[in-house]
This record gives C-alpha cells, structure tokens and sequence, in this order.
C-alpha cells in the first residue's frame, strides 16, 4: 500500500465484507436467458419473455363462419365477391383509416388503400392480460393449458358438500391411531384401494393460482426466486464462509465494528482488536488494526480466487 494512497479508496476489501451476502436471498438480475446470443434479434429489456395478453379480432370467427353459412353472397359487374351476408369486402377502390410512418419518422395518421377481397371494418387491439381477471372463457383456457403442460385430463368441478358440524368430542392423534388399529384388527377382507388419475390441485377456480412461479406479470416477475439468483448466493456464501474462517479473530472483531458501524472513532476499532486506550487513541493504533485488517481480508478474498 503507497504512503500517499487514501484510507477510504484502500478499504475496496472492508466494503465488500459489508456487502456480503447474508439473510434471506434476494432476487437480482442475472445474464441468462432461454435463447441463444444473436447480434441480428433485438430482445428488448425483457430478454425475449413477455406479457401473454388476449388479442381482439373483430369479426370473430364464429361470426364470420355463420355469415358464410348464410349462403348470401354478392358481387360486382366485375365479378368480384364485394359481400357475404353482413361482411363486406373491398373491390381494390376502398380506403380505410389507418397509420404509417411519416417523413421524419413519426406515427402519422393516412388513409390506405384496401386490395380487392380484403374484409372491410375488421379491427384487432390488444386486450388485458390473460388470467389477470377473472373472466371465465380465460380461467378455462388457463386451466386447459396447465393440463396439456402436464398431460391430465380436465373434469368438471364437483360441487363440495357442506361440512356438517362435529358431534362427537375431538380425539388426539394417538387415541385415532389405536382406533385405526383396531378397525383393522376387526376387519378381515379391507376394501379395494380405489387409486384416482393423476389431476391438478383443486384449491380454487383457478389452476395457475397452485402454479405462482410459472405466472409472468406485467411488471415481468415471476414471484419466485430463479434458480441462477439461488445458486449464485449459495456459492458466494460458500466463498466467504471459508474467507472468514481463515481470518483471526482480532481481525474479525474489528471488521465487525467497522462493517456493522458500532465503531465511531479509530479508538473504538483499536478497542475492539484488543489494544490500550491511549496507544489505540493517541498512537494510530486503530488506523493500524484497520488497514491490517483489511489488508488480510484482502489477502484471503485473492487466495480463494486464485
């Protein structure tokens, strides 16, 4: 360490000994994603995942399939179809309103040119987010989508039976279990074992409710922890466990009231490595205990690097 090198740009160890992982773990970002690096695809902030959200398509199809069902179709001189039942479609000459790009770039409102046998009045915007309501056509698509993930066959909720109240006083656990024995004591032939079908929580309405971490909100969190963030933390608790244990204990004494701030003056650090009142106040030696704390955290951070 030079002569003329500050004390505070010299602690770049001490901080990161206050920094270190401890607690609960903590989410944070992390460079991982599902999709291999191209330099020609444009992920966005989002790292190629987004928010599933419904798309509404007007005339919807079930429409549009009664309309040609209906047999009424209408054409022009030309013998183009220009109508079936109450949908009508552009002969190349129709204008609708919509967006294009202007001369310096932005969004500017025009007027385009349908081609011949295009539907007219067809509009699409983006809707909600999927199975953020509590609409019931999403919930079932929800609901068919976690059981095609896991290979179950959906059935119609049974509705549950109202509890009826207890009549007879409440047991312990080892008074059930002696009242098991003998009930199978007493019984020669046991009831076939009827195994049920594999199937998906019945807890709510809902199936993703069971399922939070599979869930992508608009903010983009999954509410849970991802696997790279928990093996990340795990390790470097596993690195500063062994940092730590290879360090003194005077030294630890002192990074602790340095790091945690129970330390106001040199002489309170001085204290905590063990020194005299005077010779930790009037002769540096706090100053000292810290740099030589510091610099053997330091020592052990690029030993366990190496």
């Amino acid at each position: 360490m030079t002569r003329h090198k500050s004390l505070a740009s010299a602690m770049s160890a001490l901080l990161a000994y206050k920094n270190r992982p401890e607690g609960e773990i903590a989410p944070v970002t992390t460079n991982w994603a599902a999709v291999a690096d191209n330099d020609n695809v444009d992920l966005g902030d989002t790292g190629g995942f987004g928010v599933e959200r419904g798309l509404r398509v007007r005339p919807t199809v079930q429409r549009i399939m009664q309309q040609v069902k209906a047999n009424d179709i209408e054409r022009n001189p030309n013998g183009q179809v220009v109508r079936i039942g109450d949908l009508r479609f552009s002969d190349g000459e129709q204008v609708e309103r919509g967006y294009k790009y202007g001369p310096g770039g932005d969004v500017v409102m025009t007027e385009i040119r349908m081609p011949a046998g295009s539907m007219l009045g067809a509009s699409e915007e983006m809707e909600r987010t999927i199975s953020g309501g509590d609409n019931p056509v999403e919930i079932t698509a929800s609901n068919h989508y976690f059981a095609d993930m896991f290979g179950v066959v959906m059935r119609p909720r049974q509705p549950q039976r109202k509890r009826e109240r207890r009549t007879t006083p409440a047991i312990t656990h080892e008074e059930a279990k002696a009242m098991l024995a003998d009930a199978y004591a007493n019984t020669p032939v046991l009831p076939a074992v009827t195994k049920c079908p594999p199937g998906l929580p019945a807890a709510g309405g809902k199936v993703a409710d069971s399922f939070v971490g599979m869930q992508t909100v608009s903010t983009g969190d999954t509410r849970s922890t991802g696997w790279q963030d928990v093996c990340s933390a795990l390790v470097a608790r596993e690195i500063w466990a062994e940092v730590i244990a290879g360090l003194s204990a005077k030294d630890r004494r002192v990074l602790d009231v340095v790091a945690h701030g129970r330390a106001r003056t040199y002489e309170d650090v001085g204290l905590a490595a063990g020194q005299k009142p005077s010779y930790a106040k009037y002769n540096g030696g706090g100053r000292r205990a810290l740099r030589a704390a510091n610099d053997n955290l330091d020592a052990a951070l690029r030993k366990i690097s190496a």
